[in-house]
């Protein structure tokens, strides 16, 4: 609620357009709450004020494993945190601090770690890894984190469903991935990232518009085109009109599905048949052309 209050102040004292990233409540104390952090949004809207948000579909969060470790714990670096969990002093506190996020240890997954020795436990909770190991979670953490040297990434369910709908259906929202671009071979199909990944914008078709029916086709696909177009400043991108940047993409509303899931998150989505960009076919009948049409936008 402060962090939402506190970026609309700045955007109403600076005269900028507001845009919350990935907004979310995360954790059970807080869910539900994420309704009044909208609200402050609705009032400034009302006195004139542009404040917009993304969400992406998922009750899950993924970011480096060294996000739990408190943030006083990082000054000075990687390595300065790694040293504070073994230091006599400092690791009793940081141990502490973790302890107090009461997180819940079957629901944070580690994804991707670089060292070949611990391949093994890509894709386990840190729950499964402290019972492997016969020691606690946090210990579990220290451990791994060491023995990456804090190279590690993470999955977390920490958020809910409702949330969630109520999020990507306000019409404020827009959708993004706060994902990466990934592959389903070489080095960027390493490990189990987030499935949002490759089925953000499918699972949104698939499961808030035809499956659910939370909100119209027309509206699930402005809220991924047009309004973060129009957000941007992106002038010719967003909509299919004479004159607009030519990208296209032909899917089938019955068929659209993401197909990754958290255990095997390396699978592009299925119904979508072709793509366009810039005038240029890129995906015909689900494979890549061979086309690199892509270019870098600049804000007009």
């Amino acid at each position: 609620m402060r962090a939402t209050a506190e970026a609309i102040e700045i955007g109403e004292r600076a005269g900028v357009p507001v845009e919350i990233a990935h907004h979310k409540a995360t954790f059970r104390p807080y869910y539900g709450r994420i309704k009044q952090a909208i609200r402050l949004s609705e009032d400034a809207q009302a006195r004139g004020q542009d404040v917009t948000f993304d969400v992406y579909p998922y009750t899950a969060g993924s970011a480096s494993l060294t996000q739990i470790i408190p943030d006083w714990a990082h000054e000075g670096g990687r390595e300065a945190l790694l040293r504070r969990l073994t230091d006599p002093s400092d690791g009793p506190r940081v141990r502490a601090d973790v302890a107090a996020q009461n997180r819940e240890w079957d629901r944070t997954f580690v994804t991707w770690v670089g060292s070949e020795q611990n391949k093994e436990i890509e894709g386990l909770s840190i729950a499964q890894i402290a019972e492997r190991r016969k020691v606690d979670p946090i210990d579990a953490l220290f451990a791994v984190l060491l023995e990456e040297r804090a190279f590690a990434q993470m999955v977390h369910f920490c958020m809910s469903d409702d949330d969630v709908r109520h999020v990507i259906t306000h019409p404020l929202s827009m959708i993004g991935s706060d994902g990466s671009s990934l592959a389903t071979y070489g080095p960027l199909s390493e490990g189990k990232p987030h499935p949002r990944n490759y089925g953000t914008f499918p699972r949104v078709l698939q499961h808030y518009v035809r499956e659910q029916k939370a909100m119209a086709l027309e509206e699930g696909v402005r809220k991924m085109t047009g309004a973060p177009a129009k957000k941007m400043r992106l002038a010719s991108k967003g909509i299919i009109r004479e004159g607009m940047d030519a990208d296209l993409v032909v899917f089938d509303p019955k068929t659209i599905a993401e197909r990754g899931t958290y255990a095997d998150p390396h699978q592009y989505a299925t119904g979508i048949h072709h793509v366009m960009v810039n005038g240029e076919l890129t995906v015909r009948a689900g494979d890549h052309t061979g086309a690199r049409a892509g270019k870098v936008l600049r804000r007009r």
